[in-house]
């Protein structure tokens, strides 16, 4: 038969128990917040550049958007490569022969298609982010830490459409192709004309700078 001195001792530890987990999903939300507001902070002072095409047919959203992130990372991916090319709408792309960050492009591109057109979102966001990693002194202990702190952001925007007939396919091809053509060159002209913020390069093994990609449409946020 239990006393009601074990009685209350099994109460206690129950309310011990739950306490200790209330306060575990606490201390994990503090961190995470803290690890939000830091990656935010880490992009704060970076250069940010926007790409925005209107009026993409999603037969070609995987398309045009493997063509902005290859010229993006042809220009900023600062490392000895070999280039090469590949068409997307009668229009020429330039690329780089990194498998790594083809990779990386081939699985969000089919992420991005996957979301945004197996739903009913209108438009869908997708960034690239280029850091610096840096030494960081923490004043309570004798080693030095690193930090990646974001130097570059481009972020492109698409908006969805999709043509009743095929008079419509067509004007938005036309104007689809016209609309990559000049968000290329526009990446072109802001890489030449917006280098003074590139950190100096400090090693020669791999690259130099890492990089993140990650997108966010209307019902799923960020991925």
């Amino acid at each position: 038969m239990q006393t009601p001195f074990l009685s209350l001792f099994g109460l206690g530890k129950k309310k011990c128990r739950l306490r200790h987990n209330s306060f575990i999903r606490s201390l994990f939300t503090l961190l995470l917040c803290v690890f939000l507001t830091l990656l935010q902070t880490m992009a704060t002072n970076a250069h940010e550049f926007n790409i925005e095409m209107t009026a993409v047919p999603r037969e070609h959203v995987k398309d045009v958007l493997r063509a902005l992130l290859h010229s993006i990372f042809f220009h900023r991916l600062l490392v000895n490569v070999t280039p090469r090319e590949f068409v997307v709408l009668d229009t020429t792309v330039s690329a780089t022969d990194n498998r790594d960050v083809e990779h990386l492009i081939d699985e969000r591109a089919a992420e991005f298609v996957q979301n945004v057109c197996s739903s009913h979102v209108k438009q869908g966001k997708i960034a690239v982010l280029f850091y610096e990693q840096r030494d960081k002194k923490i004043w309570f202990q004798f080693s030095k830490a690193k930090e990646l702190v974001c130097w570059e952001r481009w972020a492109i925007t698409m908006s969805l459409a999709q043509p009743t007939n095929e008079q419509e396919r067509q004007k938005m091809q036309r104007s689809l192709q016209q609309q990559l053509t000049q968000c290329l060159h526009d990446i072109l002209k802001l890489a030449n004309n917006h280098k003074e913020h590139i950190p100096s390069i400090k090693t020669v093994d791999g690259n130099p700078f890492p990089y993140h990609l990650y997108y966010h449409n209307q019902n799923h946020g960020v991925q």
